[in-house]
């Protein structure tokens, strides 16, 4: 992580206090997930938080980590360069078959990259 992605995550939390994300503001995250679950909040040093809907917070699993990673590096282009890198020593994702997404969803196994990464094979 360089000093340019912690100030990025920085401006765009704050921006998403300013917009009035109430979850944001008081968990110091940017929201780049959520279901009915909760929420996945990517912190400045780019750790990822899961916020449950009852407003607990622990530090998310490897796989939410990964997750919250890939989205917001295709959501927010000021932090593309975040995104895990997967290279050919990377097995080609069983459930998807490499494309990244089961039909219309995106791939729950590989989290959308089409290849395991390295630390979803740790898990």
């Amino acid at each position: 992580m360089t000093t340019e992605h912690r100030r990025a995550v920085r401006a765009l939390i704050s921006q998403a206090v300013a917009d009035g994300d109430q979850v944001a503001a008081s968990h110091r995250g940017l929201p780049v997930y959520a279901d009915l679950g909760g929420q996945l909040l990517l912190r400045e040093d780019l750790s990822v938080l899961v916020v449950p809907d009852d407003g607990a917070s622990e530090e998310a699993a490897v796989h939410d980590t990964v997750l919250a990673l890939v989205l917001a590096s295709e959501r927010f282009p000021t932090l593309a360069a975040i995104r895990p890198v997967v290279d050919d020593s990377d097995p080609v994702c069983d459930l998807c078959g490499g494309r990244g997404h089961v039909g219309p969803v995106r791939c729950g196994r590989c989290c959308g990259l089409g290849r395991i990464h390295g630390d979803l094979r740790k898990t």
